[in-house]
């Protein structure tokens, strides 16, 4: 008897020591250890970040409420690893989502934890579910001992039956826990590039971030440093260095709270980025990279660069060519004699590699300044007869590669390009358009204009096999930039017991739309799946009421027609009867018509709409009738 009471003791000791250990994650290099701990309530805090634990039995004696708050007594807090909105946390959250009900709440649960060898370090992969809606985070960490660098980025999904709206998406979020933290940071402007200056954070947000839409390192750097109880400096004092794998507009959000603690929130900025996010749609966040060091940012440094010619840079620890470009030397007067010369000059300085930037297309509107010919990607005849290839055998000749200039995501209004498809680039309506450097960026959103520059780089490399290097430049930030009051789609209805599910399952069913409608116009852009309907075409009502009442009554399967009118219907007959498609037939966008010249009445109309979108009251207004925010965000 005694000693079976010793073992099950044992075993019950055992199963403790388990259970406490699937509690406690531990994410390590050489040097740094990031603990994460499962709380009594379900959620993942992070129990500690510093220096690598010397015992590792200490793990075991961590709790997940670190300094959650002053109210201790009355409000059990933590430092929650990825906190969402509407809880008990009073700061800036990692994730925000909008429900299908209109919830703005998310509350994330740990679900499970597992570790695998990647290459160079481990990788963990957490996963966290909201115990009331079908949403999903998943959490990745990727430690690199040698380097003492640590990668980790996020996931999120959803299975609710329509689309979300996430307004905040994190990167990931880090406390630390300090008398002093000094943030230095890098401004820029041209030639003056990498500016530092140095504060403190002090109570409140200090927020670093780029609303350029591109060119992320024009004004400030997707990079910082942070000095704990003195300045960073470089070769002494415990400094953390981050950077975001980001290139459009980022932000990261300083925040110290009411007792001291900082919080590092690293992520694509949400200003005017709220994101519809489909049912099992995953949407992944950009990697945040840091490392730690305790004898300044020169270690800290040499770090992330071993890191990144290990892990990141293709071919990283291989040699880099030197490279001349011919721009400063010529700018835009150059012949092919010229350069030619310029190839053995190279040579001659044990250059690797020859550039031709600037100035060498357009005809019509030939690019002998920045103000024409951006976009006619034909080489200029008078400038350079042979084209590319006499240049790539000059090159060749002088036993250097050949590189070449290209910004195919711009253009000048005075080109051919622009002439022929204005509407390719981002304008604003009843505006003077703003031209930086007397350029629009093109609007990459359309299929049209992707295929455009695919076919700008395809056309040179297939030309030119032996185009050994792009310069691709980026000398525009986003202006102009425009978006019309609501998005609309052409929806496929259904009833709520059809066994229509998909676009596809339309074949031999009778389809119904309005007549002359623009359901008609982009059912009829689908013409095999169009003329397989169960009489060769859609069955046509006088509006769209009639299609939805014959619906209704059971005389045809499914109704085409403005995702607008359709929630607004739906609302008023019954939700439960009805069915929205995931699929539908393309996407339209809804604007206001005001008389042309009425400047006066659109700024108001435009500063009341700014107003009612800024306070909630459209989104509101939108969920009562539509049953679901339809309104875009500038």
């Amino acid at each position: 008897m005694k000693k079976l009471l010793v073992l099950l003791m044992a075993l019950f000791t055992l199963a403790q020591v388990d259970a406490q250990e699937k509690n406690v994650i531990r994410i390590a290099t050489d040097n740094t250890d990031l603990i994460l701990q499962v709380a009594p309530n379900g959620r993942l805090y992070q129990a500690y970040l510093g220096d690598k634990l010397l015992n590792e039995k200490d793990i075991n004696n961590f709790s997940p409420y670190v300094k959650g708050g002053s109210d201790g007594s009355v409000s059990t807090r933590g430092w929650e690893v990825y906190p969402g909105s509407g809880a008990e946390d009073y700061f800036e959250p990692a994730v925000a989502i909008t429900h299908n009900d209109g919830n703005p709440s998310t509350i994330l649960r740990y679900i499970s934890s597992e570790q695998k060898a990647v290459a160079g370090g481990t990788e963990t992969i957490i996963q966290l579910k909201d115990n009331q809606y079908p949403v999903e985070v998943t959490l990745h960490y990727i430690a690199y001992p040698k380097e003492n660098v640590i990668k980790t980025w996020s996931e999120i999904k959803h299975a609710e039956k329509k689309p979300v709206t996430l307004w905040r998406y994190a990167s990931t979020m880090l406390y630390f826990s300090g008398n002093e933290y000094y943030l230095t940071e890098f401004s820029s402007d041209w030639a003056k590039e990498a500016q530092m200056s140095t504060q403190p954070l002090l109570f409140g947000k200090k927020v670093i971030d780029t609303k350029l839409g591109s060119r992320a390192a024009m004004h400030t750097h997707p990079f910082f440093e942070l000095g704990f109880e003195q300045p960073a400096q470089e070769a002494q004092g415990r400094a953390m260095l981050g950077t975001i794998g980001w290139t459009g507009n980022f932000q990261f959000t300083f925040e110290v709270d009411n007792v001291g603690n900082l919080r590092v929130i690293p992520a694509i900025n949400p200003y005017a980025s709220d994101y519809e996010l489909k049912p099992n749609e995953v949407f992944t966040t950009p990697e945040f990279i840091f490392t730690f060091s305790n004898n300044g940012t020169g270690e800290a440094s040499r770090n992330l660069h071993a890191w990144a010619r290990n892990y990141q840079l293709k071919d990283g620890q291989g040699d880099r060519m030197t490279l001349l470009n011919n721009w400063e030397n010529t700018y835009f007067k150059f012949n092919e004699e010229l350069l030619a010369e310029l190839m053995k000059e190279a040579k001659h300085l044990g250059v690797d590699m020859f550039l031709l930037d600037d100035g060498w297309f357009g005809n019509k509107h030939p690019r002998n300044s920045d103000n024409a010919g951006l976009g006619d990607w034909e080489v200029m005849r008078s400038k350079l007869p042979g084209g590319i290839p006499a240049l790539v055998q000059s090159a060749k000749e002088a036993g250097v590669k050949f590189g070449i200039w290209i910004e195919p995501e711009m253009v000048n209004p005075k080109s051919e390009l622009f002439e022929k498809h204005p509407d390719w680039a981002i304008q604003l309506p009843n505006r003077e358009t703003y031209y930086y450097r007397n350029q629009l960026v093109l609007d990459l959103s359309n299929p049209k204009v992707q295929d455009f520059v695919y076919g700008v780089v395809d056309k040179i490399l297939t030309e030119n096999p032996e185009v050994a290097f792009f310069k691709w430049d980026c000398n525009s930030p986003i202006t102009n930039v425009y978006s019309p009051y609501l998005k609309n789609k052409q929806v496929i209805v259904t009833l709520s017991n059809s066994d229509i599910k998909a676009k596809k399952d339309l074949e031999d069913k009778k389809v119904g739309a309005q007549n002359e409608s623009s359901a008609i116009s982009a059912m009829e852009k689908e013409e095999d799946l169009y003329n397989s309907f169960n009489g060769g075409s859609a069955i046509t009502f006088e509006d769209n009421n009639q299609a939805l009442m014959d619906l209704e009554a059971g005389r045809i399967d499914a109704v085409v027609a403005d995702e607008i009118l359709v929630r607004y219907y739906i609302r008023l007959k019954g939700e439960d009867k009805f069915n929205i498609l995931d699929d539908n037939f393309g996407e339209e966008e809804y604007g206001v018509g005001i008389r042309k010249g009425d400047t006066e009445m659109v700024d108001a109309f435009n500063k009341a709409y700014k107003e009612l979108q800024d306070d909630g009251t459209l989104a509101q207004i939108s969920t009562k009738w539509f049953d679901a925010d339809i309104t875009i965000k500038e």
